[in-house]
């Protein structure tokens, strides 16, 4: 399996948001980092989560860490992009599920309010840990 390459996903004003997905030994992550304020975040966003999900049908590993301890901020359109993943891991035609254990830094409270309403929308789906 060839490695996925950690890039920057958007750049705008002067700020940069980048992903990386780690299939190293033991369960897979991805790692965002930055600020993401775009408007429209969906058009970079929706395909990088994309390649990620194909990637991550691929593995055998039920659970998949999403660190978002590095991320300053995301607006509601980026988060959008968050709940479109889960509806591709929840897709009837799924070739099988895992779950998403997201870890957050809850000295940025917006971002265990955030992962909090995630898991409201796909509790079976959703996890949450904290670094702190």
């Amino acid at each position: 399996m060839t490695p996925f390459p950690h890039r920057p996903i958007l750049v705008q004003d002067g700020t940069a948001f980048s992903g990386r997905l780690d299939e190293g030994v033991g369960t897979p992550s991805v790692h965002l980092v930055g600020t993401l304020s775009h408007p429209a975040p969906q058009t970079v966003l929706g395909p990088f989560f994309e390649q990620v999900h194909a990637r991550l049908l691929e593995n055998t590993s039920p659970v998949v860490e999403v660190d978002l301890r590095d991320v300053v901020y995301m607006n509601s359109a980026s988060f959008k992009s968050l709940i479109e993943w889960i509806c591709l891991i929840q897709s009837p035609g799924a070739l099988r599920r895992y779950r998403l254990c997201f870890l957050v830094d809850r000295k940025r409270r917006w971002q265990p309010t955030s992962v909090h309403a995630l898991r409201c929308f796909a509790p079976e789906l959703v996890e949450m840990t904290s670094a702190n």
